[in-house]
Protein backbone atom coordinates (compact mmCIF):
# COMPACT_ATOMS: atom_id res chain seq x y z
CA UNK A 1 0.00 0.00 0.00
CA UNK A 2 2.56 2.57 0.85
CA UNK A 3 4.78 2.00 -2.67
CA UNK A 4 0.83 2.69 -4.04
CA UNK A 5 0.67 5.85 -2.11
CA UNK A 6 3.79 7.03 -2.87
CA UNK A 7 3.42 6.26 -6.76
CA UNK A 8 0.04 8.31 -7.09
CA UNK A 9 1.35 10.96 -5.12
CA UNK A 10 4.50 10.84 -7.21
CA UNK A 11 2.44 11.14 -10.52
CA UNK A 12 0.51 13.74 -8.80
CA UNK A 13 3.09 15.99 -7.50
CA UNK A 14 5.50 15.94 -10.39
CA UNK A 15 3.89 18.60 -12.67
CA UNK A 16 2.95 20.84 -9.37
CA UNK A 17 6.56 20.84 -8.90
CA UNK A 18 8.03 21.21 -12.36
CA UNK A 19 5.73 24.55 -12.58
CA UNK A 20 7.06 25.70 -9.43
CA UNK A 21 10.81 25.02 -10.02
CA UNK A 22 10.21 26.64 -13.66
CA UNK A 23 8.92 30.01 -11.86
CA UNK A 24 11.42 30.25 -9.32
CA UNK A 25 14.53 28.98 -10.75
CA UNK A 26 13.76 30.47 -14.70
CA UNK A 27 16.65 33.27 -15.35
CA UNK A 28 15.58 36.15 -17.50
CA UNK A 29 15.16 35.12 -21.47
CA UNK A 30 13.83 31.66 -20.51
CA UNK A 31 10.85 30.73 -21.47
CA UNK A 32 8.58 30.21 -18.36
CA UNK A 33 4.65 30.64 -17.70
CA UNK A 34 3.44 34.23 -17.65
CA UNK A 35 2.49 35.61 -14.34
CA UNK A 36 -1.23 35.76 -15.69
CA UNK A 37 -1.53 32.04 -16.08
CA UNK A 38 -1.32 31.41 -12.38
CA UNK A 39 -4.43 32.00 -9.68
CA UNK A 40 -4.46 31.97 -6.29
CA UNK A 41 -7.43 32.80 -4.27
CA UNK A 42 -7.66 32.62 -0.20
CA UNK A 43 -10.63 31.71 2.35
CA UNK A 44 -10.01 32.38 6.24
CA UNK A 45 -12.54 30.65 8.15
CA UNK A 46 -13.10 31.19 11.84
CA UNK A 47 -15.74 29.39 14.62
CA UNK A 48 -16.26 29.75 17.96
CA UNK A 49 -19.62 27.94 19.60
CA UNK A 50 -20.83 26.52 22.75
CA UNK A 51 -22.31 23.06 22.80
CA UNK A 52 -22.50 19.07 23.47
CA UNK A 53 -18.83 18.09 23.71
CA UNK A 54 -17.52 16.37 20.98
CA UNK A 55 -21.07 16.40 19.25
CA UNK A 56 -22.00 13.49 21.69
CA UNK A 57 -26.19 13.83 22.27
CA UNK A 58 -26.65 14.03 25.78
CA UNK A 59 -23.16 14.94 26.88
CA UNK A 60 -22.29 18.07 29.01
CA UNK A 61 -21.61 21.34 27.05
CA UNK A 62 -18.52 22.98 26.19
CA UNK A 63 -16.83 25.79 24.59
CA UNK A 64 -15.02 25.00 20.96
CA UNK A 65 -13.48 27.00 18.14
CA UNK A 66 -12.14 26.05 14.71
CA UNK A 67 -10.05 27.95 12.53
CA UNK A 68 -9.25 27.22 9.20
CA UNK A 69 -6.93 28.57 6.61
CA UNK A 70 -7.69 27.51 3.25
CA UNK A 71 -5.49 28.79 -0.16
CA UNK A 72 -6.21 27.71 -3.73
CA UNK A 73 -3.61 27.55 -6.44
CA UNK A 74 -4.71 27.27 -10.05
CA UNK A 75 -2.11 27.31 -13.34
CA UNK A 76 -3.41 27.40 -16.97
CA UNK A 77 -1.71 26.55 -20.32
CA UNK A 78 -0.98 28.02 -22.42
CA UNK A 79 -3.28 30.88 -21.24
CA UNK A 80 -6.55 31.59 -18.63
CA UNK A 81 -8.65 32.76 -20.75
CA UNK A 82 -8.58 29.85 -23.30
CA UNK A 83 -6.55 27.09 -21.36
CA UNK A 84 -6.04 23.62 -22.88
CA UNK A 85 -4.63 21.89 -18.81
CA UNK A 86 -5.24 23.18 -15.36
CA UNK A 87 -3.34 22.37 -12.39
CA UNK A 88 -5.54 22.83 -9.16
CA UNK A 89 -4.15 23.10 -5.56
CA UNK A 90 -5.97 23.37 -2.30
CA UNK A 91 -5.04 23.02 0.86
CA UNK A 92 -6.12 23.15 4.52
CA UNK A 93 -4.39 24.37 7.69
CA UNK A 94 -6.56 23.33 10.99
CA UNK A 95 -6.73 24.28 14.17
CA UNK A 96 -10.00 22.19 15.74
CA UNK A 97 -10.11 22.64 19.86
CA UNK A 98 -12.37 19.32 19.90
CA UNK A 99 -14.50 17.28 17.75
CA UNK A 100 -17.09 19.60 17.55
CA UNK A 101 -18.17 22.01 14.79
CA UNK A 102 -21.16 22.99 12.84
CA UNK A 103 -22.29 21.92 8.93
CA UNK A 104 -20.50 24.81 7.51
CA UNK A 105 -17.23 23.57 7.73
CA UNK A 106 -16.37 20.41 5.29
CA UNK A 107 -15.44 17.96 7.20
CA UNK A 108 -12.38 15.27 6.30
CA UNK A 109 -13.82 12.03 7.79
CA UNK A 110 -10.94 11.97 10.24
CA UNK A 111 -10.84 14.86 12.48
CA UNK A 112 -8.91 15.60 15.15
CA UNK A 113 -8.18 18.18 17.90
CA UNK A 114 -5.42 20.47 17.96
CA UNK A 115 -3.64 21.52 14.55
CA UNK A 116 -3.23 19.99 11.23
CA UNK A 117 -2.66 20.42 7.47
CA UNK A 118 -3.84 18.19 4.72
CA UNK A 119 -3.64 18.52 0.56
CA UNK A 120 -7.43 18.85 0.38
CA UNK A 121 -7.31 18.71 -3.49
CA UNK A 122 -4.63 18.33 -6.15
CA UNK A 123 -5.61 17.39 -9.91
CA UNK A 124 -4.91 18.24 -13.26
CA UNK A 125 -7.42 19.00 -15.73
CA UNK A 126 -7.76 18.83 -19.78
CA UNK A 127 -9.82 21.08 -21.06
CA UNK A 128 -11.54 20.33 -24.61
CA UNK A 129 -11.29 17.00 -24.31
CA UNK A 130 -12.17 15.23 -28.01
CA UNK A 131 -12.02 19.32 -29.28
CA UNK A 132 -15.21 19.92 -27.57
CA UNK A 133 -15.85 22.48 -25.27
CA UNK A 134 -18.00 20.88 -23.61
CA UNK A 135 -15.71 17.49 -22.42
CA UNK A 136 -13.19 17.70 -19.86
CA UNK A 137 -11.06 15.25 -17.43
CA UNK A 138 -9.62 15.72 -14.63
CA UNK A 139 -7.12 13.25 -12.52
CA UNK A 140 -6.13 13.67 -8.91
CA UNK A 141 -7.87 14.19 -5.67
CA UNK A 142 -10.47 16.18 -6.41
CA UNK A 143 -13.80 17.43 -4.30
CA UNK A 144 -17.35 16.04 -5.08
CA UNK A 145 -20.57 17.49 -3.62
CA UNK A 146 -24.28 16.84 -4.05
CA UNK A 147 -27.63 19.13 -2.88
CA UNK A 148 -27.82 16.84 -0.50
CA UNK A 149 -24.97 15.06 0.76
CA UNK A 150 -26.56 11.80 0.92
CA UNK A 151 -25.04 11.11 -2.55
CA UNK A 152 -21.29 12.36 -2.08
CA UNK A 153 -19.68 14.99 0.11
CA UNK A 154 -15.88 14.51 0.31
CA UNK A 155 -12.80 14.63 -2.03
CA UNK A 156 -11.38 11.77 -3.45
CA UNK A 157 -8.33 10.10 -5.72
CA UNK A 158 -10.42 9.41 -8.56
CA UNK A 159 -10.58 10.08 -12.79
CA UNK A 160 -13.81 11.99 -13.73
CA UNK A 161 -14.85 12.24 -17.41
CA UNK A 162 -16.84 15.49 -17.45
CA UNK A 163 -19.22 16.62 -20.18
CA UNK A 164 -21.53 19.92 -19.84
CA UNK A 165 -23.96 22.09 -22.10
CA UNK A 166 -26.43 24.73 -21.67
CA UNK A 167 -29.06 21.77 -21.08
CA UNK A 168 -27.01 18.68 -19.89
CA UNK A 169 -24.92 17.75 -17.34
CA UNK A 170 -22.94 14.60 -16.65
CA UNK A 171 -19.99 13.21 -14.95
CA UNK A 172 -18.78 9.38 -14.65
CA UNK A 173 -15.70 9.04 -12.10
CA UNK A 174 -13.93 5.95 -10.61
CA UNK A 175 -11.66 6.30 -7.31
CA UNK A 176 -10.12 4.93 -4.58
CA UNK A 177 -8.39 6.36 -1.33
CA UNK A 178 -4.89 5.97 -0.87
CA UNK A 179 -3.99 8.36 1.69
CA UNK A 180 -4.99 10.99 3.86
CA UNK A 181 -2.70 13.82 3.07
CA UNK A 182 -2.90 14.89 6.52
CA UNK A 183 -0.29 15.90 8.48
CA UNK A 184 -1.96 14.53 11.99
CA UNK A 185 -3.83 11.13 10.41
CA UNK A 186 -1.44 9.51 8.60
CA UNK A 187 -2.73 6.08 7.72
CA UNK A 188 -6.75 5.50 6.50
CA UNK A 189 -9.13 3.84 8.97
CA UNK A 190 -10.55 0.93 8.40
CA UNK A 191 -13.58 1.57 6.76
CA UNK A 192 -11.75 4.07 3.87
CA UNK A 193 -8.78 1.44 2.88
CA UNK A 194 -9.06 -1.02 -0.28
CA UNK A 195 -12.34 0.60 -1.28
CA UNK A 196 -13.07 1.23 -4.80
CA UNK A 197 -15.88 3.65 -6.02
CA UNK A 198 -17.86 3.79 -9.49
CA UNK A 199 -20.41 7.07 -9.80
CA UNK A 200 -21.79 9.72 -11.54
CA UNK A 201 -24.54 11.39 -12.97
CA UNK A 202 -26.64 12.51 -15.50
CA UNK A 203 -29.16 15.70 -15.60
CA UNK A 204 -31.42 17.27 -18.64
CA UNK A 205 -32.82 20.43 -18.04
CA UNK A 206 -36.25 19.95 -19.59
CA UNK A 207 -38.06 23.16 -19.49
CA UNK A 208 -37.47 26.27 -17.80
CA UNK A 209 -35.79 26.01 -14.63
CA UNK A 210 -36.86 22.37 -14.55
CA UNK A 211 -33.74 19.71 -14.35
CA UNK A 212 -34.30 15.90 -13.54
CA UNK A 213 -31.82 13.14 -13.37
CA UNK A 214 -29.80 9.59 -12.29
CA UNK A 215 -27.29 9.06 -9.99
CA UNK A 216 -25.11 6.18 -9.44
CA UNK A 217 -22.70 4.10 -7.37
CA UNK A 218 -21.05 1.31 -6.63
CA UNK A 219 -19.13 0.33 -4.18
CA UNK A 220 -16.38 -2.45 -3.87
CA UNK A 221 -14.89 -2.87 -0.78
CA UNK A 222 -12.15 -5.97 -1.96
CA UNK A 223 -9.96 -5.75 1.04
CA UNK A 224 -10.55 -8.03 4.51
CA UNK A 225 -13.67 -7.68 6.83
CA UNK A 226 -12.79 -6.71 10.66
CA UNK A 227 -15.60 -7.22 13.61
CA UNK A 228 -17.29 -3.72 13.39
CA UNK A 229 -16.17 -2.88 9.35
CA UNK A 230 -17.87 -5.43 7.36
CA UNK A 231 -16.71 -5.62 3.24
CA UNK A 232 -19.14 -4.32 1.75
CA UNK A 233 -19.94 -4.45 -1.93
CA UNK A 234 -23.11 -2.23 -2.72
CA UNK A 235 -24.95 -0.47 -5.49
CA UNK A 236 -27.09 2.51 -5.22
CA UNK A 237 -29.28 4.38 -7.94
CA UNK A 238 -31.47 6.75 -7.81
CA UNK A 239 -33.49 10.05 -9.41
CA UNK A 240 -33.51 13.46 -8.69
CA UNK A 241 -35.57 16.73 -10.00
CA UNK A 242 -35.43 20.35 -8.99
CA UNK A 243 -37.04 23.12 -10.67
CA UNK A 244 -38.60 26.27 -10.05
CA UNK A 245 -40.99 28.65 -11.56
CA UNK A 246 -40.36 32.07 -13.16
CA UNK A 247 -37.91 33.88 -11.10
CA UNK A 248 -40.02 37.30 -12.67
CA UNK A 249 -43.34 35.94 -11.16
CA UNK A 250 -44.85 37.56 -7.55
CA UNK A 251 -44.62 34.12 -5.80
CA UNK A 252 -42.35 31.79 -7.26
CA UNK A 253 -42.59 27.83 -6.26
CA UNK A 254 -39.40 25.66 -6.00
CA UNK A 255 -38.84 22.04 -5.07
CA UNK A 256 -36.39 19.30 -4.77
CA UNK A 257 -36.27 15.68 -4.48
CA UNK A 258 -33.78 12.70 -4.08
CA UNK A 259 -34.08 9.12 -4.25
CA UNK A 260 -31.79 6.34 -3.59
CA UNK A 261 -32.05 2.53 -3.66
CA UNK A 262 -29.86 0.61 -2.23
CA UNK A 263 -28.39 -3.22 -2.99
CA UNK A 264 -25.69 -5.16 -2.14
CA UNK A 265 -24.24 -7.98 0.51
CA UNK A 266 -22.03 -7.33 3.52
CA UNK A 267 -19.10 -9.93 4.48
CA UNK A 268 -18.26 -9.96 8.10
CA UNK A 269 -15.64 -10.88 10.42
CA UNK A 270 -16.53 -14.50 10.54
CA UNK A 271 -16.86 -15.27 6.89
CA UNK A 272 -20.75 -14.98 6.44
CA UNK A 273 -22.55 -12.79 3.75
CA UNK A 274 -25.19 -10.43 4.77
CA UNK A 275 -27.32 -8.99 2.00
CA UNK A 276 -27.70 -5.57 2.66
CA UNK A 277 -30.78 -3.61 0.52
CA UNK A 278 -32.66 0.03 1.77
CA UNK A 279 -34.11 2.77 0.08
CA UNK A 280 -33.71 6.75 1.01
CA UNK A 281 -35.92 9.68 -0.06
CA UNK A 282 -35.71 13.75 0.96
CA UNK A 283 -38.29 16.15 -0.38
CA UNK A 284 -38.50 19.67 -0.26
CA UNK A 285 -40.56 22.07 -1.47
CA UNK A 286 -41.76 26.07 -0.76
CA UNK A 287 -42.70 29.61 -2.40
CA UNK A 288 -41.39 32.28 -1.72
CA UNK A 289 -43.20 35.94 -2.20
CA UNK A 290 -41.16 37.83 -4.17
CA UNK A 291 -43.11 41.22 -3.86
CA UNK A 292 -43.57 41.24 -0.28
CA UNK A 293 -40.87 43.12 1.85
CA UNK A 294 -38.27 40.74 3.06
CA UNK A 295 -38.98 38.54 0.47
CA UNK A 296 -40.16 36.03 2.84
CA UNK A 297 -40.04 31.63 1.97
CA UNK A 298 -42.00 29.33 3.54
CA UNK A 299 -40.77 25.37 2.97
CA UNK A 300 -41.50 21.81 3.85
CA UNK A 301 -38.92 19.25 4.63
CA UNK A 302 -39.38 15.74 4.72
CA UNK A 303 -36.64 12.59 4.65
CA UNK A 304 -37.27 9.22 4.82
CA UNK A 305 -35.76 5.43 4.66
CA UNK A 306 -36.60 2.07 5.33
CA UNK A 307 -36.67 0.39 8.74
CA UNK A 308 -32.97 -1.03 10.11
CA UNK A 309 -32.26 -2.57 13.14
CA UNK A 310 -28.86 -3.03 13.13
CA UNK A 311 -25.67 -1.11 10.70
CA UNK A 312 -25.62 -2.26 6.95
CA UNK A 313 -29.17 -3.52 8.09
CA UNK A 314 -31.28 -0.97 5.67
CA UNK A 315 -30.37 2.71 3.69
CA UNK A 316 -27.10 3.73 5.37
CA UNK A 317 -24.41 6.43 4.69
CA UNK A 318 -21.10 5.70 3.35
CA UNK A 319 -17.78 7.24 4.33
CA UNK A 320 -18.35 9.28 0.69
CA UNK A 321 -21.74 10.77 2.21
CA UNK A 322 -23.31 13.25 4.67
CA UNK A 323 -26.27 14.59 5.48
CA UNK A 324 -25.33 18.31 4.67
CA UNK A 325 -27.27 20.41 2.89
CA UNK A 326 -25.07 22.16 -0.08
CA UNK A 327 -26.79 25.28 -1.75
CA UNK A 328 -24.53 27.39 -3.98
CA UNK A 329 -25.60 30.69 -2.47
CA UNK A 330 -26.09 29.76 1.31
CA UNK A 331 -23.82 28.54 3.56
CA UNK A 332 -23.77 24.62 4.36
CA UNK A 333 -26.11 23.44 6.96
CA UNK A 334 -27.80 19.69 8.09
CA UNK A 335 -30.60 18.24 6.81
CA UNK A 336 -31.75 18.97 9.98
CA UNK A 337 -30.11 22.53 10.77
CA UNK A 338 -26.80 23.77 12.03
CA UNK A 339 -26.83 21.02 15.08
CA UNK A 340 -27.45 18.05 12.67
CA UNK A 341 -27.06 14.64 14.27
CA UNK A 342 -29.11 12.18 12.06
CA UNK A 343 -27.66 9.22 11.02
CA UNK A 344 -29.78 8.51 8.03
CA UNK A 345 -30.91 4.85 8.90
CA UNK A 346 -34.18 3.83 10.12
CA UNK A 347 -35.38 7.76 9.92
CA UNK A 348 -38.51 9.94 9.43
CA UNK A 349 -38.03 13.49 9.70
CA UNK A 350 -40.19 16.19 8.78
CA UNK A 351 -40.33 19.92 9.04
CA UNK A 352 -41.11 23.40 8.26
CA UNK A 353 -38.85 26.09 6.92
CA UNK A 354 -39.17 30.11 7.13
CA UNK A 355 -36.87 32.12 5.73
CA UNK A 356 -36.59 35.97 5.51
CA UNK A 357 -34.38 38.59 4.18
CA UNK A 358 -35.18 41.61 6.74
CA UNK A 359 -32.18 43.84 5.36
CA UNK A 360 -29.87 44.08 2.70
CA UNK A 361 -27.65 41.15 2.51
CA UNK A 362 -28.82 39.52 5.82
CA UNK A 363 -30.93 36.28 5.46
CA UNK A 364 -32.23 34.67 8.10
CA UNK A 365 -33.73 30.90 8.54
CA UNK A 366 -35.35 29.21 10.75
CA UNK A 367 -36.49 25.36 11.43
CA UNK A 368 -38.48 23.31 13.13
CA UNK A 369 -38.24 19.76 12.70
CA UNK A 370 -39.81 16.05 13.90
CA UNK A 371 -37.51 12.75 14.33
CA UNK A 372 -38.75 9.73 14.47
CA UNK A 373 -37.51 6.22 14.44
CA UNK A 374 -39.50 4.35 11.36
CA UNK A 375 -38.64 0.84 13.48
CA UNK A 376 -39.42 1.74 17.15
CA UNK A 377 -37.45 -1.21 18.51
CA UNK A 378 -34.82 -0.53 15.35
CA UNK A 379 -31.62 1.20 14.83
CA UNK A 380 -31.69 4.53 17.05
CA UNK A 381 -31.27 7.68 13.79
CA UNK A 382 -29.76 9.72 15.69
CA UNK A 383 -26.17 10.18 17.72
CA UNK A 384 -23.65 9.57 18.34
CA UNK A 385 -24.91 9.04 22.31
CA UNK A 386 -22.79 8.76 25.27
CA UNK A 387 -21.11 5.76 25.69
CA UNK A 388 -22.71 2.64 27.40
CA UNK A 389 -26.58 4.09 26.36
CA UNK A 390 -28.10 2.59 23.93
CA UNK A 391 -28.28 2.48 20.38
CA UNK A 392 -31.28 1.24 19.96
CA UNK A 393 -34.27 3.01 19.55
CA UNK A 394 -36.82 2.80 22.60
CA UNK A 395 -39.55 4.56 21.54
CA UNK A 396 -40.64 5.75 17.61
CA UNK A 397 -40.43 9.46 18.81
CA UNK A 398 -36.67 11.19 18.85
CA UNK A 399 -37.33 14.30 19.56
CA UNK A 400 -37.94 18.23 18.38
CA UNK A 401 -35.44 20.19 16.32
CA UNK A 402 -35.38 23.84 16.58
CA UNK A 403 -32.88 25.48 14.39
CA UNK A 404 -32.34 29.28 13.71
CA UNK A 405 -29.64 31.21 11.83
CA UNK A 406 -28.85 34.78 10.81
CA UNK A 407 -26.03 35.45 7.78
CA UNK A 408 -24.84 38.55 6.85
CA UNK A 409 -22.70 39.29 4.41
CA UNK A 410 -20.33 42.14 4.31
CA UNK A 411 -20.39 44.61 1.08
CA UNK A 412 -17.38 43.35 -1.05
CA UNK A 413 -14.63 45.57 -1.18
CA UNK A 414 -11.22 46.34 -2.39
CA UNK A 415 -7.77 46.02 -0.90
CA UNK A 416 -4.97 46.25 -3.73
CA UNK A 417 -5.74 44.15 -6.02
CA UNK A 418 -7.78 41.95 -4.71
CA UNK A 419 -11.93 41.73 -3.83
CA UNK A 420 -12.67 40.74 -0.47
CA UNK A 421 -15.80 38.99 0.39
CA UNK A 422 -16.59 38.42 3.90
CA UNK A 423 -19.48 36.42 5.40
CA UNK A 424 -21.07 36.02 9.57
CA UNK A 425 -23.00 33.04 10.14
CA UNK A 426 -24.48 33.41 13.93
CA UNK A 427 -27.00 30.15 14.57
CA UNK A 428 -28.49 28.53 17.42
CA UNK A 429 -30.45 25.03 17.65
CA UNK A 430 -32.34 23.47 20.54
CA UNK A 431 -32.80 19.81 20.64
CA UNK A 432 -35.87 18.34 22.86
CA UNK A 433 -34.95 14.69 23.10
CA UNK A 434 -37.63 12.18 23.23
CA UNK A 435 -38.79 9.10 24.62
CA UNK A 436 -36.75 7.12 21.73
CA UNK A 437 -33.24 8.38 22.66
CA UNK A 438 -31.27 7.34 25.85
CA UNK A 439 -30.63 10.62 27.25
CA UNK A 440 -30.71 12.80 30.89
CA UNK A 441 -31.43 15.86 28.90
CA UNK A 442 -31.99 18.26 26.02
CA UNK A 443 -29.38 19.68 23.93
CA UNK A 444 -28.55 23.31 22.78
CA UNK A 445 -25.89 24.55 20.59
CA UNK A 446 -25.34 28.23 19.53
CA UNK A 447 -22.02 29.02 17.23
CA UNK A 448 -20.89 32.28 15.58
CA UNK A 449 -18.99 31.78 12.09
CA UNK A 450 -17.10 34.14 10.35
CA UNK A 451 -15.58 33.36 6.49
CA UNK A 452 -13.54 35.69 4.33
CA UNK A 453 -12.71 34.84 0.79
CA UNK A 454 -9.84 36.83 -1.82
Amino acid sequence: MSLTVFRALRLVTLPISALISATVLAQPGDSVPEAENFRHNHKLTAQVGFGPEDTVVGADEAFFTALRYQPTLRWFWPDSDWPTWEVFTRTWFDYQSSQNQTALLEDNRTQVDGTSAELREFYVKRHRLFGHVGWSLNIGRQNYTSDYGIWWDDSLESVRLIFNDDSREAFIALGQRFHTYNTSTGSLEANQEDRLYLFGQYRYRWTGQHWAGLRAMQEVDYGDAEIGSPATTATRVGIYLNGSTDPLQDQVWDYRLDTAVLSGSAEQADGTDDSVSGWAVIAEGGTQFEEVSGRPRLGLRLGITDTASSPFDGFYLNDMQSTRVLNEDRPATGLSGSYDRLNFSNLLFYGVIAELEPARRTHWESGLFQVNCRDDRGLLPMGPVLEGRSQQCRDSDVGQVLDTRLTYNVYPFVYGTRTFNWQWVLSATFYRAGPAIDTDKDDFQISLSTELVF
